[in-house]
């Protein structure tokens, strides 16, 4: 093999095999083949991939602009890596600024930059944004990936739109995706601010019937769906956690507790509050209140004035 010149796929193949390790490597051997010889579009897309998984933008960026001065597309994979790239950096507005430019250069942004954008925008909390591009994928007739939808759910419980949450879990179920509990969870929190008990409960059942094993969380979030008049819904949430071996916590009691006495079920709160110091939890000043204040109500002085003593005991 002596005195042999490697020449462009050689060299491309030896920076592809950097796509998962040194990013620096990618980019030295990018250098001598500047020197060399003529670039093609396979080399930059491996230096691209290489720059995306050393979390290096600025360079994926670079690498972009040069392909564009050599006229040498950039293409849909180019984009694509240098979207990973700023996705894995959370430069979501880069990543937008891509989209951009691949429509100026009359290339259709696909599901695997929307998909980046999707869940760059989310994890910087940009939800707004993150469910437009939900938004914009739909009328694209583009299938989102199921990261994409479960980073577009979490956006719906941070921005509590509970309509798109369940709008989204329920085209999951319809394109045989399964989400997965803490999906669940986020989509259940998203009914919390404006009380949307049925359709959290709605939520949980069909978690249930795909095999999607709830937990606390989604028992905490389902209850704090629940408006005062709910009570009953309230106590069924706290049997069926039972059927799952799951142990009622603080914040459990202080939601159902908070429930029955805003709901004048003195007898019920009162329940609630034995049990829960029976497992050892201790009742906030709040929670012996609230249940003092139905007790009252329904002019259950002794029991009042019993609660108040073991307060102060």
């Amino acid at each position: 093999h002596h005195g042999l010149q490697p020449d462009v796929t050689a060299y491309t193949a030896t920076i592809r095999a950097c796509e998962h390790g040194p990013w620096d490597t990618a980019l030295l051997l990018l250098d001598t083949m500047r020197s060399r010889m003529q670039l093609n579009a396979t080399t930059y897309n491996a230096a691209i991939t290489a720059c995306a998984h050393g979390q290096q933008w600025k360079e994926a960026l670079q690498l972009l602009e040069e392909m564009q001065s050599c006229d040498l597309g950039p293409t849909l994979d180019a984009y694509n890596a240098t979207a990973s790239a700023c996705q894995n950096c959370q430069q979501w507005e880069s990543v937008l600024l891509l989209m951009e430019n691949m429509r100026k250069r009359d290339l259709e942004p696909d599901v695997v930059i929307y998909s980046a954008a999707v869940n760059v925008c989310t994890k910087v909390l940009q939800w707004t944004r993150a469910l437009e591009l939900m938004q914009e994928m739909h009328l694209r007739n583009l299938q989102p990936r199921k990261a994409g939808y479960e980073s577009a759910i979490r956006a719906c419980s941070h921005a509590q739109q509970w309509e798109q949450a369940h709008r989204l879990i329920q085209e999951m179920h319809r394109n045989g995706l399964s989400p997965d509990v803490a999906t669940c969870n986020a989509a259940i929190s998203a009914c919390e601010k404006d009380r949307q008990w049925q359709t959290a409960l709605k939520i949980l059942y069909d978690m249930q019937s795909n095999n999607v094993r709830p937990d606390l969380t989604t028992f905490n979030a389902s209850l704090a769906t629940c408006a005062d008049y709910q009570w009953e819904s309230t106590l069924r949430l706290m049997g069926q956690m039972r059927t799952y071996k799951l142990q009622p916590d603080i914040a459990t009691y202080k939601t159902a507790i908070d429930v029955c006495a805003n709901a004048e079920q003195w007898e019920v709160a009162l329940r609630l509050l034995d049990e829960m110091m029976l497992y050892g939890l201790k009742p906030s000043s709040i929670m012996s209140t609230a249940v003092m204040q139905a007790c009252s109500i329904a002019q259950q002085g002794e029991k009042a004035l019993q609660l108040m003593q073991d307060m102060q005991a």
